[in-house]
């Protein structure tokens, strides 16, 4: 069995890569003064002071988490504070004739 070659042609040539216009060239100093702008006012003064940009996050990420832990804890006390009711838990409803008969069988078996 002969081996063919496979030859891939593209449906359209390609197209040279060109070097991109001044206007399409992203403005970094503009995009770093907006990420600046949305970031709190404490962790830009600590960027400010030289520290790690990947620590200040982190350390923001964790005190953001145990201020949403507090407040899932300070909600649990309230949610736990109220007095339980049987009518809340279950308590006792209607009986199955079907049960409680099988159930004095059962007693008396």
């Amino acid at each position: 069995m002969e081996e063919k070659k496979l030859e891939w042609q593209l449906e359209q040539p390609q197209e040279e890569m060109k070097e991109p216009q001044q206007e399409d060239r992203l403005d970094k100093t503009a995009l770093a003064d907006y990420i600046i702008s949305k970031m709190p006012a404490e962790l830009v003064d600590r960027l400010r002071e030289g520290k790690d940009m990947e620590s200040l996050v982190m350390q923001w990420e964790n005190r953001m988490l145990k201020k949403e832990n507090d407040a899932l804890k300070k909600r649990l006390e309230k949610e736990t504070a109220k007095p339980l009711t049987l009518a809340g838990e279950g308590g006792e409803g209607a009986k199955d004739p079907f049960v409680a008969g099988f159930m004095q069988a059962m007693a008396n078996y």
